[in-house]
């Protein structure tokens, strides 16, 4: 129940995610939560609109946002305490493994049907001159990641992920998304398009998506200034 969208253009990397989060506790006991002082209980499970699913390393080299349980993404809580890229890197990756890697395999023998973990990671890496991001899905039974860049013959690309990627498509329109990333193909200075444009988009799937959250927060690094930051501005 999120949807995580990044826009990969040759000069810039925008990554937007909803911020509605659902909480489902066990059947037949209360739901609860610790805000400071209050606690929210509830027998049926729990929505809040304002949790923030994107998170920056320390200086703002990369950013990842996540899709799925946030126990399941142990290295979330100290994610900005990672400052070069490469090991921000490796603490995703040995978090997904020791994740699925499980030395209790009977787990494994379990008949329940595990949720689908996912996460995508951006940034720009200087040496080679190039904007990536990394998708990468994860269960107890398996482990699945991509690679993806703007080749100097291509154009920008929109990278989803969530249970609402299921639902972009069909609400956004196959032909809607092709014209749009085509008409940003060349504009390399200005992205306000890609911000009117995405916030619409995610009002289309907030509306067949059950837990998908209408506002987008955007997070932000261009190649002239490639440390992520969060905006809501127009223009990189």
């Amino acid at each position: 129940m999120t949807f995580i969208l990044n826009l990969l253009h040759k000069n810039y990397s925008l990554l937007a995610s909803d911020r509605e989060a659902n909480i489902v506790g066990r059947p037949g006991s209360l739901t609860k939560i610790q805000i400071g002082d209050i606690t929210i209980s509830s027998d049926t499970g729990i929505t809040l609109d304002g949790f923030r699913k994107v998170k920056l390393s320390r200086g703002g080299a990369c950013a990842v946002g996540i899709v799925g349980t946030v126990d399941d993404h142990h290295y979330f809580a100290n994610f900005e305490e990672n400052e070069e890229i490469d090991s921000t890197l490796n603490c995703i990756s040995e978090s997904v493994q020791r994740f699925c890697l499980l030395s209790n395999r009977a787990m494994l023998l379990s008949s329940a049907r595990y949720m689908i973990n996912e996460g995508i990671v951006s940034f720009f890496d200087s040496k080679v001159g190039e904007f990536f991001s990394l998708l990468y899905k994860f269960t107890r039974m398996e482990m699945w990641e991509k690679w993806y860049y703007v080749p100097k013959d291509g154009g920008p690309m929109l990278i989803p992920a969530g249970s609402g990627s299921s639902k972009f498509e069909e609400a956004v329109g196959k032909l809607e998304i092709e014209k749009f990333v085509s008409e940003i193909a060349d504009n390399n200075s200005n992205s306000r398009q890609a911000f009117d444009w995405i916030r619409d988009a995610y009002n289309k799937v907030s509306r067949v998506a059950d837990g998908v959250g209408g506002e987008p927060e955007f997070c932000l690094s261009t190649r002239l200034a490639p440390l992520f930051c969060f905006t809501d501005k127009s223009d990189p």
